[in-house]
């Protein structure tokens, strides 16, 4: 196998690298020992621990996030998928402009969970998500996630995930099984 080598890959990677190493090196240095001590209140005064016991099945959380060129950037130089279909001016066939990374999109679902419900503390034990429609830069998703299954004993919940375009037009579905004492 030839590594793929292109002259728009290495423009992107290069572009990108010194950013992203600054943000890194940014982070290790806010990091240190406690990174929650060393958050802006705005983001600590987010973090409110609602008690399992008072998550109940039907419970819903919502948000919504407008996909913006600099997403698709950032999530390239973090994971490392350069891939065309994202990050080129005329995409992939059949949608002919970029089209944001499925993972990119399910990461705000994911806020939905360590955010909101079931809340900070919890973590994935499954998770799942089927792509419905390519979602592209200007778009608007509403994420909702919704529990369908407690058991207090194991600390396991339960939830399905949709989210949809800024046309009612239905993006993500998918399903998670979380784990918080």
């Amino acid at each position: 196998m030839y590594p793929i080598h292109n002259a728009w890959f290495d423009f992107w990677r290069n572009a990108w690298s010194q950013t992203v190493r600054h943000s890194y090196e940014s982070f290790r240095q806010l990091a240190g020992n406690s990174a929650y001590d060393e958050l802006p209140q705005h983001y600590r005064s987010q973090q409110i621990v609602v008690p399992l016991s008072s998550i109940k099945v039907g419970d819903e959380a919502t948000a919504t996030v407008k996909i913006e060129k600099w997403m698709l950037l950032y999530f390239a130089a973090s994971s490392g998928d350069w891939n065309p279909a994202h990050m080129h001016k005329d995409g992939a066939p059949p949608f002919n402009e970029p089209i944001a990374h499925g993972e990119l999109t399910c990461s705000f679902i994911s806020a939905l969970y360590a955010n909101q419900l079931p809340g900070p503390g919890s973590i994935f034990v499954s998770n799942a998500h089927e792509f419905k429609r390519p979602v592209k830069i200007g778009d608007e998703i509403t994420g909702t996630v919704r529990v369908t299954a407690i058991d207090y004993e194991a600390g396991k919940i339960t939830l399905v995930s949709h989210a949809m375009n800024q046309h009612g037009k239905t993006v993500i579905e998918g399903r998670a099984v979380l784990m918080r004492k």
